[in-house]
């Protein structure tokens, strides 16, 4: 991103790997760890998988694996990462076969499902929703230079916070009230050159719920999955083709979706007319010749008046 190309990394069990890739299989194995070349990315493995060496995960039937890559600072001595991405479902792989998984290439924007979502029990509110997810749909967190995460019922502030969008709030209204969760979030081109900016809101309706058990909250998302490389880029003076993928109650409940684009890094915006063919949507940009990133803004709306409204500045770079 940024001239910080993500990782594409190639997996074939049974055989050598120059990547150490990070995996949780269902034995619950230990991990080793080693530096990709260069120091600037890192993916894991239980089986030490230097140049040369052998990678043989366990392949046995009902063994599964997932896989996650994390970015290190440039230069820096320690473990500690700046964007760590993990794979959201594991999968069983056999011997011999050839695997690609890429992390790191945009469109980062928050992901809603299962696990990212936000729910209720009583009077107590719990949302955790990984903001900075990849266009591969690798749940992803990222260092930021400054964020603001915000909860409000009835216009009241229940929430004013720095930290990002996996908090717990108590003591909620018990009656029915408008609710508002968001957050706004920019993290500095050193770290990644796309959604440098990041604003999300949601809102709903929501009143006191049975305290021994969650209720799941109705939170929507809209995902944007351009072909990039692996510097989050495509072509400028091209058209490009966005598929646009729906994400909570609004992918069945659906009423509006709304969508503008920016070619001055969200300076000004124009409409992005969103097309349907067979209840698929995309979007079909014509980039500028001069232009030198696309910047995407949102609004959806489910049949119940949920919403969800998301600003993804510099979404992806054009070269």
């Amino acid at each position: 991103m940024d001239g910080r190309p993500s990782q594409s990394g190639t997996f074939i069990p049974g055989q050598n790997t120059d990547f150490a890739l990070d995996a949780y299989d269902t034995k619950g194995q230990g991990i080793l760890r080693t530096r990709v070349p260069k120091g600037t990315y890192l993916l894991e493995t239980p089986v030490q998988t230097r140049k040369g060496t052998q990678a043989d995960p366990d392949t046995r039937k009902g063994v599964t694996w997932g896989f996650s890559a994390g970015q290190h600072q440039p230069g820096s001595g320690d473990d500690s990462l700046e964007v760590i991405f993990n794979e959201p479902t594991p999968k069983a792989y056999q011997r011999g076969k050839t695997y690609t998984q890429t992390f790191n290439v945009g469109v980062f924007s928050p992901k809603i499902n299962t696990y990212n979502t936000a729910r209720r029990s009583g009077n107590d509110l719990s949302f955790c929703i990984a903001e900075y997810t990849d266009g591969a749909g690798n749940i992803g967190l990222s260092t930021v230079t400054k964020q603001q995460t915000r909860v409000t019922a009835d216009g009241k502030k229940l929430l004013n916070s720095e930290e990002g969008l996996c908090q717990d709030v108590y003591g909620l209204p018990s009656k029915s009230a408008a609710y508002r969760i968001s957050t706004d979030a920019t993290r500095s081109t050193k770290v990644a050159g796309v959604t440098t900016r990041l604003t999300a809101a949601w809102t709903f309706r929501s009143k006191k719920t049975p305290a021994d058990n969650y209720t799941v909250l109705p939170l929507s998302s809209v995902r944007f999955a351009p072909k990039l490389d692996l510097h989050s880029r495509a072509a400028a003076g091209k058209k490009l083709t966005v598929p646009l993928t729906l994400q909570g109650p609004a992918a069945k409940s659906f009423k509006s979706l709304s969508v503008q684009v920016s070619y001055n890094g969200g300076k000004t915006w124009s409409k992005a007319p969103v097309l349907t063919n067979k209840s698929k949507r995309t979007l079909s940009l014509s980039h500028p010749k001069k232009a030198t990133s696309v910047s995407l803004k949102a609004k959806l709306t489910d049949r119940q008046g949920n919403t969800y409204q998301v600003t993804i500045v510099k979404a992806y770079l054009l070269k």
